[in-house]
């Protein structure tokens, strides 16, 4: 019998309507962009300190305020997504990325570069709640939570590439300003993409605006006629409103304790140091080695830690479980943030005695 080679064949939601093709495209170049412009900042923040004689309080500031950005324009896309729809939002996303990277190219001082940070982080949260809405909106059901890990995979992947091109780019002078402009690049030819017809407005927002036929009509091109017909009974159906205190102090003793457990774990990986050293993750280095040094080992620490979250994420998460894996992290992480500790309070070398334990701490 002759033998027959089986042929991979991409999923169905890959090769479905031009429509939705679009909006896997859109939204998963815009994770990668908030994605690099987070990850590139660690290594720019390190050479701002040389090129623009920036102080290492100033240089605090500036990595610092750009998590405050992105808190703020959270909430502030959910409100843009409502009030102009998803794809104004998304465009307005786009604005903002662009010029928060041309702003931080062609800063001279303090106040520009921190006027850079503020736009480019705004602009990070607002297109974390934009894109989150809409590509659920226009999802097939049996594919939303895919589409929606996917988008957390390529945010992932936009912080590699920040990472990678910090080491590429580390050269004298203005190379820290090739960093940053690398990031307007994604946003431009995304927001071009708005412009083609392919790509519809969520059919939801639509539906709220009192365009039910047209809500239809768009549906069927994104989910088909079943899965449609059942989403707009769905959203023609009244939602129950919720006070903070049920939100806070939910019924029944379960569901008190999984709020309790909830907020413990993310306590934890706030206070538990992993997000200051990442972010000053440059700075660290640079009290060691000189700058270019520490913007080389921050892009391979970097590197490395993304790798990993990736194939936990991915593989050990239904391998292990989500239990086993955060007992096995924490207790790494403090094993290890302790070794980080001693070396420097014992002023060891840094390689490897301070590299290494500094390494396995980010990795866990």
């Amino acid at each position: 019998m002759p033998r027959t080679t089986r042929r991979w064949k991409a999923p169905a939601f890959l090769l479905a309507d031009p429509s939705r093709r679009s909006a896997r495209v859109v939204t998963s170049v815009t994770a990668l962009a908030e994605g690099y412009d987070i990850g590139s900042i660690s290594g720019v923040a390190v050479l701002l300190r040389e090129d623009l004689k920036f102080t290492s309080k100033q240089v605090g500031v500036l990595l610092g305020i750009m998590n405050y950005a992105v808190m703020c324009g959270a909430p502030l896309g959910g409100w843009m997504a409502d009030a102009l729809g998803r794809k104004k939002a998304l465009a307005l996303t786009y604005v903002m990325l662009i010029v928060g990277a041309l702003t931080m190219v062609t800063a001279q001082n303090f106040m520009h570069a921190f006027l850079g940070c503020v736009v480019t982080g705004m602009g990070v949260g607002v297109g974390l709640s934009v894109v989150t809405s809409y590509i659920t909106e226009v999802s097939p059901k049996r594919y939303r939570g895919t589409l929606v890990g996917l988008q957390e995979f390529f945010f992932i992947i936009g912080i590699a590439c920040g990472y990678v091109l910090n080491y590429a780019l580390d050269v004298p002078g203005y190379g820290w300003r090739y960093m940053v402009g690398f990031g307007a690049v994604a946003p431009m030819g995304t927001l071009l993409m708005l412009l083609l017809p392919q790509l519809l407005e969520s059919p939801r927002w639509t539906m709220l605006q009192g365009q039910r036929e047209q809500a239809e009509a768009d549906l069927r091109l994104l989910v088909g006629h079943d899965e449609a017909r059942e989403m707009l009974q769905e959203w023609g159906r009244p939602v129950p409103l919720c006070t903070w205190a049920e939100v806070l102090s939910p019924k029944g003793t379960w569901r008190r304790q999984s709020l309790r457990v909830a907020v413990f774990i993310m306590a934890l990986s706030l206070t538990g140091g992993i997000g200051t050293t990442t972010v000053y993750m440059g700075t660290i280095f640079a009290t060691d080695v000189n700058l270019h040094e520490a913007a080389k080992m921050t892009s391979i620490v970097g590197g490395m830690r993304i790798v990993v979250q990736t194939v936990s994420s991915f593989v050990l998460v239904d391998l292990w479980g989500r239990r086993p894996l955060m007992l096995v992290t924490l207790a790494g992480a403090t094993l290890a943030l302790g070794a980080t500790a001693f070396a420097y309070g014992a002023q060891a070398a840094m390689m490897p005695y301070k590299f290494l334990p500094f390494l396995a701490f980010n990795l866990v």
